[in-house]
C-alpha cells in the first residue's frame, strides 16, 4: 500500500490577532527509520521530562530528552553503564523510570539513596578506560565533562569492540565556538564501526549537543517509550 504521510501544523500567536503558521512534512529518520523528523507526538517539540521526586541533579532531562526523541528506552531486563555518573542523576532516571539495573562509573561516589539501590552497582574508576563484566552491556550513557575530542576514543573503544548496542553520549563544548569538527569525527567514528548515529541539541542541553547511536544490526524500537504524563511521578524504590 501507500506509504503514510505525517503532516504537522505548527501555529504561532505572535500578537493578539496575527499569527505565523507552518506547515512540513514529517519524513522518517535517514539513521533511525522507525523516528519522523519533525516529530509530531510532542506539542512545541518539546518532551515532557520533569521528574517529582527529588534528584540528584537535573542533567537526567537531557537524557529524557534523547529518549523520547530516539523513541526506544532501556528495558527492566536490560544492564545500563552511566560513564561519569556522579551525582547520579542519569543514573536516578533510568532507575526510577525504566527499573533496570545500572552500573554507574565515577571517581565521586552518587548521591546516597542510589548507593545504596539494589538495582545499581557502583564502580570507583576512570569511565574512559572502563569496560562491563564480560565486555558487552545492553546501554551506554554518558555525560562526562571532558573535552569533545574524548569522545572520538570512547566511542572507538564502546563501538569498536560491540561493548553496548545503544548509547546516548553528551559532546561538550569548549568556549563559544562548537567544535564541529570533533562532533563529526565522533560521529564517523560510530558509523565506520557499524553503527548509525544522529546528533541533537535538545531544549535541556546547553553548550553541548547529544549523540544517539545504536548498531545497525539492532532490530529497530526496542522497548517504545511510555506514554509520558504532564509530569513523572514516581518514588524512590525501596533499598
Amino acid at each position: 500500500g501507500e506509504s503514510e504521510e505525517i503532516w504537522l501544523l505548527q501555529i504561532l500567536l505572535l500578537t493578539p490577532d496575527t499569527a505565523a503558521a507552518s506547515l512540513s512534512q514529517c519524513q522518517r529518520s535517514l539513521n533511525f527509520p522507525s523516528r519522523f523528523w519533525p516529530n509530531p507526538s510532542y506539542p512545541l517539540g518539546l518532551a515532557n521530562v520533569d521528574i517529582e521526586s527529588k534528584m540528584p541533579s537535573s542533567a537526567y532531562r537531557k537524557l529524557l530528552e534523547a529518549l523520547a526523541c530516539w523513541g526506544i528506552q532501556p528495558s527492566p531486563q536490560d544492564t545500563v553503564v552511566d560513564l561519569g555518573a556522579s551525582p547520579g542523576g542519569w543514573t536516578a532516571a533510568l532507575v526510577l523510570l525504566c527499573q533496570c539495573r545500572v552500573i554507574a562509573v565515577d571517581r565521586s561516589s552518587l548521591d546516597p539513596r542510589l548507593m545504596n539501590n539494589l538495582l545499581v552497582t557502583f564502580v570507583k574508576g576512570d569511565a574512559f578506560t572502563y569496560e562491563p563484566p564480560n565486555g558487552v552491556a545492553d546501554w551506554m550513557v554518558s555525560d562526562i565533562i571532558a573535552y569533545p575530542e574524548r569522545v572520538s576514543e570512547l566511542l572507538d573503544l564502546w563501538c569498536g569492540r560491540g561493548m553496548a548496542k545503544n548509547m546516548v553520549v553528551t559532546v561538550k563544548f569548549q568556549g563559544e565556538t562548537p567544535s564541529w569538527e570533533a562532533l563529526d569525527s565522533a560521529i564517523r567514528v560510530a558509523q565506520n564501526h557499524g553503527y548509525d548515529a544522529c546528533a541533537k541539541h535538545f531544549f535541556n542541553n546547553k553548550n553541548e549537543v547529544t549523540l544517539m547511536i545504536q548498531d545497525k544490526n539492532e532490530p529497530g524500537v526496542l522497548d517504545t517509550v511510555r506514554d509520558i504524563e504532564p509530569t513523572y511521578k514516581v518514588a524512590w524504590p525501596k533499598s
